[in-house]
């Protein structure tokens, strides 16, 4: 859902919310390239989810929090790494394919992972944390 309040756009999404500020030529982003990464390439929820579920819930949980980044920033990666490819074709030497790679080396994969960081179900960490505190009682 969008909604515009002045220059912000709240951007709500998976009872996530995110407002931009549009007087920002990135929209919050860190670049045009990241920003419009996210926008075409945003669901990213499910994957997201199985990565989390995935992880190893006994490292603290700003290890945890690092650990999801980066999965999730190579796996983000790949994936448009691969559209870039079935779209130009592999290997397929040429200007677009040149503007495409530079764009896409510009792009910040881990700030696009942190976000999917805000909007995954913690449930499971959770339910460890209370195992943990239960067993040692």
């Amino acid at each position: 859902m969008l909604e515009t309040i002045g220059h912000i756009v709240v951007v709500t999404r998976n009872n996530f919310t995110k407002g931009i500020d549009m007087s920002d030529s990135n929209n919050g982003w860190t670049n045009w390239e990241t920003w419009k990464s996210n926008l075409w390439f945003e669901n990213f929820d499910e994957p997201a989810q199985e990565t989390f579920d995935g992880l190893d819930f006994s490292l603290e949980e700003i290890e945890i929090k690092e650990k999801f980044t980066e999965l999730m920033a190579d796996y983000i990666e790949s994936n448009i790494v691969e559209s870039m490819d079935d779209f130009v074709g592999k290997n397929a030497p040429s200007l677009f394919t040149d503007f495409l790679q530079n764009s896409i080396q510009k792009v910040n994969f881990t700030e696009i992972s942190s976000h999917y960081w805000d909007v995954v179900d913690k449930s499971k960490l959770e339910e460890f944390k209370l195992e943990g505190i239960e067993n040692d009682n």
